[in-house]
């Protein structure tokens, strides 16, 4: 989070457009949020991307092996679900450090 933030600095420093998705908004609100991307990318926003097939897809990529199980099995986006996570004494330090740079750059999420 800390390299993402540095980044994110940089790209408002000099005033380039970024957009900032956190992907619990697309699980929370999959429309809203992917009408508000659509509409910043200046693409027309249509319901077919609320949903898909489900199974594999040529354009799944080489990753697809490792992290797709879930979308090959779905055809929507999965309700999102709120985790209490235990983080562990020995990781508390970076955990909340990270969790400052997130929360700063989830502020201009859409």
């Amino acid at each position: 989070f800390k390299k993402q933030f540095e980044i994110f600095n940089k790209i408002k420093k000099n005033k380039l457009k970024y957009i900032i998705v956190n992907a619990d908004n697309i699980l929370k609100m999959p429309n809203n949020t992917i009408r508000k991307l659509c509409k910043n990318l200046n693409i027309r926003f249509s319901k077919k991307m609320l949903s898909w097939p489900k199974g594999k897809r040529n354009t799944d990529g080489i990753w697809s092996k490792v992290w797709y199980k879930n979308v090959e099995l779905s055809n929507i986006f999965s309700k999102y679900k709120n985790e209490n996570i235990y983080v562990p004494k020995k990781y508390k330090k970076i955990y909340e450090e990270s969790l400052k740079y997130y929360n700063e750059m989830n502020q201009y999420s859409i």
